[in-house]
Parts: C-alpha cells; sequence; structure tokens
C-alpha cells in the first residue's frame, strides 16, 4: 500500500502489471473486487495476480481510487462489457476460451463490435475478423494471443448467438456517444454525401473513389490526401467492410454525443466548497460560513499570520459515535468554524482519529480559501490537545513511517499530507503547530484561560453538539478511498485505517486459529463470537515481552510445570508437585497447590486482585458472582469476605447475569483467570454504570480492559510464586538449587550408569566424590555430555542393526563394483591415468620377479588354476594384513623413483619431480 502511495519505479510497475490484468479481465470493475474463483484462471500469472487471488480468498480487498488507476469506461449509452455477459453464462475452461477470443479481437466493450447505429453485431467480429476486416485500429497495447483454435472460435460464435441472437440483432440498441470519454477502439472511417474518407494513424486523412460513379456503398482501395478538415464536422460514422478488391460501406451513424455532467466553475466560496468531493466534505463536516466581512478579515489576517486554527474531537464509546469540531477566528472576531462526524468502524474510532480529522479539515478549509482568493504567503497556527497529531504536524512526516502513512489512521494522514504540501507549494504557505492542554476549564475559570485554550473548550463543546445533526451527518461505518491515499485495505465493507499489517494477519490465519483453538481449548464457532478477545489483546500488550511470553503459554497451558517435563521425558523422576507432593503439576494445579506457603501467598495475590478491581468500580453483582466461581478454582474457601454474604440481588439484571454466567460455564471459569472472559461481562457492567446515578468517567470497554488485565496479572503472580519456591527468590538461592539437582543427577548416573559405546571412556575414571565438588558449570557441562553420549550410542546401534544385510547382497555389491572397474579400464586413458598404470603396471613386474621362484614352487589347489569371474576387492582385517619384508619396500620404492625419473609425466598431470642430473636429491 504504501508503494502505491509514494512516486517512484515501484508504483509505476505495479500500475503497469495492473493495467495488464485489468485488460486481461476486461470488466469495468477493478479486478481486485472481483471473486478470483472465477477471474484468475483467465488472467497471466503475476505477483499482482497471485497477491489478488490469496486476498480473495481470504476475504481481503484492494480498492482503487477511480482516479488514480485505469479501468475502461463505456463510451455509449446501454453499453456493457463482453466478459460481465459471458461471465455470468460460461464459467471454467468455456470463459476461458470465450475470453481469449476477446483478447485475439482486442475488444472490451460491446460498443467495440456494435455497428455504429448500435443496432447489431459486426459480422467482422462474429467470424473472428477483427478491426483489419471492419477498418477499426485500437488505442491500447494488448498482450499477445496468437493462433487459437478453430473450436474456440466456435465457442465465440456460439455466445454471441446466446447473447444476441442468429441474426445478431441488439436489443435494446445502443444510444449516443458520450462526450469527454475515453475511447479504446476507434472508428477510422467517415462520409460526407458521396465521399469516404479514411483516417490513418495521426491527423492524416485519405479519400477513396466510389467504385462505379453511382455507387454510394462500394470504393476502391485507390486513396488520396484529403485536406478539407473542415467536413469532418458535417460528416458521420460509418462502417466498412474491408475485401480484397474494395471496400464496402454497411453501416451509418451520425454523431450523436450525450454531454456528461462536469464540475461547474465555482461562483462563490461557498459553492468551492460544495464541488468538494463527498468523502472530502463528511471530512471538513456541516460549515458555519461568515458574513462577508468576516471573510474579508479571514483573509488578510491569513495573510498577515496573525490567524489562529483550533480543533478538537469526542468518542463515545457507548453510544458507537465520534464527532469532531474545528474553527478559525481573527484577532478581531471573525471566525469560520465547522464540526461533522467521524467515520469508520468501532475499532477505527479512536480519540486520535477524532483529533486528526478535526486539524485535516481545518487545513482544507485553509486551502479554500487561500485558493479562491489567490493568496501568496501568508501564515497560520493550529493548535491541538493531542500530542501525536502535534508531532506529525511538526516534524512534516519527516519520519518513514509518517511519510509512507504506515502509521494509525494512515487515510487521514495522506490526505492532510497532500493538503499541506499543496499549500506549501502552490501559494508558499507556512504553519506552526502548537499543544495546548484540554479541559482546562475543570480547573480554571473560564474567563482566566488564554485565547488557544478557551478556543478548544468552545470546540469540546461544539463535539458534543455534533451529535444533534441531521441523520445524514451522523456516524457511519463505511469509509470510501481518499484520492490522496490512492488504494485502501478493507475486510468485508470495513476499511482497515491502523495496523494494516498486524489486522491482515489475523485476518489470514483466522481460519488455523479457529481450529487450534477448537482443538487445544475446546472452543466452537458459537464461544468465539461471544469471547471479548479486544480485552485479552489489551492485558496482553500492557504486559513486557518475557512476561508476555509467559502469558500465552498460561492461556494455552504450556507452561513448563512438573508434568509436562515428565511427558517430554525432561524429567525422570516423578511428576508429582514439587511443593504439596500429593498431586501431579498441572497447569490448573498451579492455581490451586495446598502448599501452605502457596495458599498464604494465593491468598494475599486475591486481595490485591480485589484491591485493584475495586478501584475500576466493578459492579457488585459481578464480584460476588466472580468470587462464587472462582474461588473454588484457586482452592480459597468462601464466606471471607463481606461480598459473600450478600443476597443476588437480580432485578433487571437477572437476564444479562444468567446469560454471562451460562456463556462463562460453557467456556470455563478457569479461562476466566487467564483473561479470557465473554462479552456479556461488558455488557453488565456497562448496564450497572447506566442505572448508576453517580457513573463513572471510564466505559465499561475500560473496565473490561482493566479487569482482564488484572486477572491475567493474578495468574502470574500464582507462576512467579511457584518458580521462587523450586528455584528460590535471589540469584544465590538459585544457583544452589541448581547446584543441587545437578548432584542429584550425578549421582544418580554413577548409581545407575548408562550403557555407552566403547569407544568413550568409561565414567568410573573419575571417582564420585570429585565429581559432586565441581562448579555448577562444569557440573552441568558434564551431565550434558553424557546425555549426547547416550543418544550416539543408542543411535549408532540403530544404523548397525539397519545396516545389516545377507550374503547375497554383500555378492550383489561386489559384482556391481567389479562391472564399474571394469567399465573405468575401458574409458581412454588420460595423461594422469596412463602414468599411474604405468607405475601399477612397472610393480606388478617387480612382484612376479621376486616372487617367481616362490610361486613355481607353490603347489595349485585341486592340480589346476583358480579361476574367477571377475576381480574380487577383499579387504583384510587389520590383524591378518600381510606383512611386508623391509627389503622387499625397499626394492618397491626403488624401481618406482627409478621410473618416475626416466618417465617423466606428461600434459602437467602429478607432480614434476626433479631429475638426478639437475641436482635435485
Amino acid at each position: 500500500v504504501h508503494h502505491m502511495r509514494e512516486n517512484g519505479q515501484m508504483k509505476d510497475v505495479l500500475l503497469m502489471s495492473m493495467s495488464m490484468t485489468q485488460i486481461e479481465c476486461g470488466t469495468s470493475s477493478p479486478f481486485f473486487e472481483l471473486p478470483a474463483s472465477l477471474w484468475y484462471p483467465l488472467v497471466t500469472k503475476t505477483w499482482i495476480a497471485h497477491l489478488w487471488k490469496e486476498c480473495s480468498g481470504h476475504g481481503v480487498t484492494i480498492r482503487v481510487h477511480p482516479d488514480y488507476f485505469w479501468t475502461p469506461k463505456p463510451t455509449r449509452e446501454k453499453d456493457v462489457c463482453i466478459m460481465d455477459v459471458a461471465s455470468a453464462m460460461y464459467q471454467g475452461e468455456h470463459l476461458h476460451q470465450i475470453n481469449m477470443c476477446r483478447l485475439a479481437l482486442k475488444v472490451i466493450y460491446l460498443s467495440d463490435i456494435a455497428s455504429v447505429n448500435g443496432k447489431r453485431i459486426l459480422y467482422a467480429y462474429y467470424k473472428g475478423g477483427g478491426h483489419k476486416e471492419s477498418g477499426r485500429r485500437t488505442r491500447l497495447n494488448w498482450p499477445p494471443v496468437g493462433e487459437l483454435p478453430k473450436s474456440w472460435w466456435e465457442r465465440w460464435e456460439e455466445f454471441l448467438v446466446r447473447w444476441c441472437g442468429t441474426a445478431l440483432h441488439i436489443s435494446p440498441p445502443l444510444g449516443g456517444w458520450y462526450e469527454g470519454v475515453e475511447h479504446l477502439t476507434l472508428c477510422s472511417f467517415f462520409m460526407y454525401e458521396n465521399r469516404l474518407i479514411m483516417q490513418q494513424t495521426g491527423d492524416r486523412y485519405y479519400e477513396l473513389d466510389p467504385a462505379t460513379p453511382r455507387a454510394r456503398t462500394r470504393f476502391t482501395l485507390q486513396a488520396y490526401p484529403f485536406y478539407d478538415l473542415a467536413l469532418l464536422e458535417l460528416s458521420s460514422v460509418v462502417d466498412v467492410s474491408i475485401k480484397p478488391t474494395c471496400i464496402y460501406v454497411i453501416a451509418r451513424s451520425h454523431q450523436n454525443i450525450i454531454s456528461t455532467t462536469s464540475v461547474p466553475q465555482a461562483r462563490g466560496f461557498e459553492e468551492l466548497y460544495r464541488n468538494l468531493p463527498p468523502e472530502v466534505q463528511r471530512v471538513v463536516g456541516v460549515v458555519t460560513w461568515p458574513d462577508p466581512p468576516a471573510l474579508v478579515d479571514i483573509v488578510d489576517s491569513i495573510a498577515t499570520g496573525t490567524i489562529i486554527g483550533v480543533s478538537d474531537g469526542s468518542v463515545r464509546t457507548r453510544e458507537d459515535r465520534a464527532s469532531q469540531a474545528w474553527i478559525l477566528q481573527t484577532p478581531n472576531g471573525g471566525e469560520i468554524l465547522g464540526s461533522g462526524p467521524v467515520d469508520g468502524s468501532m475499532s477505527a474510532r479512536t480519540s486520535h482519529r477524532a483529533e486528526l480529522q478535526g486539524q485535516t479539515a481545518l487545513f482544507v478549509m485553509v486551502s479554500l480559501v487561500v485558493h479562491y482568493f489567490r493568496i501568496v504567503g501568508g501564515k497560520i497556527t493550529t493548535y491541538c490537545d493531542n500530542q501525536a497529531v502535534v508531532t506529525k504536524l511538526q516534524k512534516g512526516w519527516r519520519q518513514w513511517r509518517y511519510r509512507h502513512t504506515k502509521g494509525a489512521d494512515g487515510d487521514l494522514q495522506a490526505l492532510l499530507r497532500q493538503t499541506v504540501s499543496d499549500l506549501e507549494h502552490s501559494t508558499g504557505l507556512t504553519y506552526t503547530s502548537e499543544w495546548v492542554q484540554g479541559h482546562q476549564d475543570d480547573k480554571i475559570n473560564p474567563k482566566n484561560l488564554s485565547r488557544p485554550a478557551a478556543l478548544n473548550v468552545r470546540m469540546d463543546q461544539m463535539t458534543k453538539g455534533a451529535y444533534e445533526l441531521p441523520p445524514q451527518w451522523q456516524t457511519q461505518v463505511f469509509l470510501p478511498v481518499f484520492r490522496s491515499e490512492g488504494c485502501a485495505v478493507y475486510i468485508g465493507n470495513t476499511k482497515i485505517t491502523s495496523n494494516i499489517q498486524s489486522t491482515s494477519l489475523e485476518q489470514w490465519y483466522q481460519n488455523e486459529a479457529r481450529d487450534y483453538l477448537k482443538q487445544r481449548h475446546g472452543i466452537t464457532a458459537e464461544m468465539f463470537e461471544f469471547i471479548q478477545w479486544p480485552s485479552l489483546r489489551y492485558a496482553l500488550k500492557k504486559l513486557s515481552p518475557h512476561r508476555r511470553a509467559t502469558a500465552v503459554k498460561a492461556i494455552h497451558r504450556h507452561l513448563p510445570t512438573r508434568d509436562k517435563l515428565y511427558k517430554q521425558g525432561r524429567v525422570v523422576m516423578t511428576s508429582l508437585c514439587p511443593r504439596c507432593l500429593q498431586e501431579a503439576e498441572t497447569n490448573p494445579h498451579v492455581y490451586c497447590c495446598m502448599n501452605q506457603q502457596a495458599v498464604t501467598q494465593r491468598k494475599s495475590d486475591w486481595m490485591e486482585l480485589w484491591k485493584q478491581l475495586r478501584k475500576c468500580r466493578t459492579a457488585t453483582i459481578i464480584e460476588q458472582t466472580w468470587r462464587r466461581f472462582l474461588q473454588p478454582v484457586v482452592s480459597i474457601p468462601s464466606g471471607e469476605s463481606i461480598i459473600d454474604t450478600l443476597v443476588v440481588a437480580h432485578g433487571s439484571l437477572e437476564e444479562l447475569l444468567h446469560r454471562a454466567i451460562a456463556e462463562q460455564s460453557s467456556l470455563g471459569w478457569e479461562k476466566l483467570l487467564v483473561g479470557i472472559g465473554t462479552a456479556s461481562w461488558q455488557k453488565l457492567q456497562d448496564h450497572v454504570d447506566s442505572e448508576n446515578p453517580n457513573p463513572p468517567q471510564r466505559t465499561a470497554s475500560d473496565w473490561m480492559n482493566t479487569a482482564s488485565h488484572q486477572l491475567l496479572k493474578f495468574s502470574l503472580r500464582c507462576w512467579k510464586e511457584r518458580n521462587k519456591a523450586i528455584h528460590g527468590a535471589t540469584r544465590q538461592e538459585q544457583h544452589q538449587t541448581a547446584l543441587q539437582h545437578a548432584r542429584e543427577q550425578i549421582t544418580q548416573i554413577y548409581h545407575n550408569p548408562p550403557e555407552l559405546a566403547p569407544q568413550y571412556r568409561s565414567i568410573f575414571e573419575i571417582p564420585l566424590e570429585h565429581r559432586l565438588a565441581m562448579p555448577l558449570h562444569a557440573a552441568e557441562h558434564w551431565i550434558a555430555l553424557i546425555k549426547h553420549r547416550v543418544r550416539a550410542t543408542q543411535h549408532n546401534l540403530k544404523v548397525l542393526l539397519r545396516q545389516h544385510k545377507h550374503m547375497h547382497s554383500h555378492l550383489r555389491t561386489m559384482r556391481k563394483e567389479a562391472r564399474q572397474q571394469a567399465k573405468d579400464r575401458s574409458l581412454p586413458a588420460t595423461p594422469r591415468k596412463a602414468r599411474s598404470r604405468a607405475v601399477q603396471e612397472a610393480v606388478k613386474v617387480m612382484k612376479a620377479k621376486l616372487y617367481s621362484a616362490k610361486r613355481a614352487k607353490r603347489p595349485k589347489p585341486g592340480g589346476h588354476a583358480l579361476k574367477q569371474p571377475f576381480p574380487l576387492h577383499v579387504v583384510r582385517p587389520a590383524a591378518r594384513q600381510r606383512q611386508y619384508n623391509p627389503l622387499f619396500v625397499f626394492i618397491h620404492h626403488s624401481i618406482t623413483f627409478f621410473y618416475l625419473t626416466t618417465n617423466p609425466p606428461v600434459g602437467g598431470g602429478g607432480r614434476n619431480l626433479p631429475s638426478v642430473e639437475g641436482g635435485g636429491w
């Protein structure tokens, strides 16, 4: 998205690829908004196409502003895209064949293949002749298609017949031509009286003579330059059929031009505001226009730099609405002000967006004043009580994430940045932004406030009045794409304005996450809907990274308890809890261990939990219900609090309370300890707050966030105290505990020695007393080394057993090696091989001379020589290797040296040994 918002080579490449994909789809709707399951097989498999397919499969849509991305527009009244009609009749391979025929003809709309009078389809396009036979030409660069099979053209003809009938009549016929619309297919022939005029590429025109003096529809192929261009305005457009010998006129139509509605020129300052796009008008809101003297005062104040602008925002989460207000005021009291809604989804309507929209509306109004009255230079000072918005304006998007609008509310950032940039470059206007503290009237008399602070208080009151505007100016969920942002990401009908990457990833892996939660926690689709996921996200976000990792393990029951370590084989003794030694230490056991020290500490943490929940004014009925159902989970007896003795007063809350208890019971009350609660608790708290005569300042959503955070902190404290009891509280205690555990493991290894391979040294070479005296790091290293040797021994044993083969398998391998050796001997000899073989032959001759007498005396077994069908390469054991005579070794080496010195290597193979004459030896 940020590549599309920044001018550069990457943006140009993306737009070109998107335009080619749009042509291949052949529709007027942007292809990102089409279902990829139907349209993806029709396009070339590019990176853009794969992105479109993946996004469409996960419910993500990329929408592009109409002025930002090219899409074909209809050129005639009642015109329609060919592929829109074909997609309603065909699908799969048949639709692909029709689309390929359309690409071969280089047409998109029905008007491209219809006659100029709009009554029938031209026969040339029906038969696949295209522009060559109809005398038309295209303005686009189309992708190459090549020659198509005959069966595909038969499918194209079948489609046109199903659409318009065998006579190819268009009903209803096409209307007039739209004015100012880009024509993708151009008609090249015009007719004035009996004169046929042909337009070539560019502004060159030619006239063709009639075939006979009386002919009116048949013309020759001889063309002459035509210079009377004034007659073109009086001529009519015609369709022709080009034949090898002549040209026939088959249809004729006058140019019935339909004027399109254009933006009228603004005759007043208020009309300039009404000419703004509708989405920008909603950003500005309802404007209170000044009288002419005050407007002149505003223009003079902008030119002299004495005008100030103040804005403010308001968010009502309980009412699901938000608003903003702004004002431009001169020192003399002249002012122009406005207020309006803040649109977007509930998660997008934050205080930051409301404040940012107020500043954006303020600068848009300044831009209208400057451009209408043609002010050059000038200065304005703006004030806002949101420091993040002021920082963006002060730094001017010099930071990378601001420049590429990847921060919060990127759409308004893009609009504000574009407005400010146009003001600076076109008019030279400068601005400064300052922070002003909000709601100063709570502590200071409004009469003693500074001018910016007083205006901020006034705008705060105007935001409350904006909720009383007419229905068309109330908050709506849908947000369009601004022209300045280019494109935007939507999930369903909701625009993603902040955290695009994380929100898209959540949508991308939503199905996998649901499957995991159902498998791990038994959370069905119905349960998934009533869980308050935003509160859990808030609770995790408030934790530090390492505590957040521990919290995620606690939520998914992956804490390294003794039971889990025992199942993983990391603890070999027992899975019992090391504190109480009564039950297996599982994740739920951590919160209910009956060790006296654990119970005492858990009660203290339990009291701290309710102390924090009372600070945020938790409803008494919620506290009573949670105590009743959570105290058995944490093994804390009831009746120790005054809340436990109160009578449950249902009244109008009975239905909400029963629903909350039922949903939480189906989900599991132990889930509430790790921050997984249902949305019914928030509704119940909101109902209690609404009936309270003195309601709290925080919202029910804020209460649910705080409650989930405190419950999760209680679970983490239980795990922390467990680790302190087992591993120690201080570093010295942890070191002593780890050393004691290592010594126990060493003692167990000595008492039950493992079986190790013969190449490893015995563990009893060093006495046990010396092993126990080793420091912690040496002891842990030795234990890890023994574990590695045990795994290596087991692995080697498995390999030996796996490599055991029968004798016939060994013989088959030996025969294969013998055949390979014979094949190698048959290969042509290289210089290096020739030298090696020569050395081998010399050695054989030496051996034959030395052992000729001894071999002659040796009797042959069986009275005849042994015959081997193939040479065997026998590897003798090391203990049975032949012991050669030292004299034989000396003579063997001497002969080898003599051969090498008299026959040097050929071709550079081997080493070049120095000769005896050279004095090198």
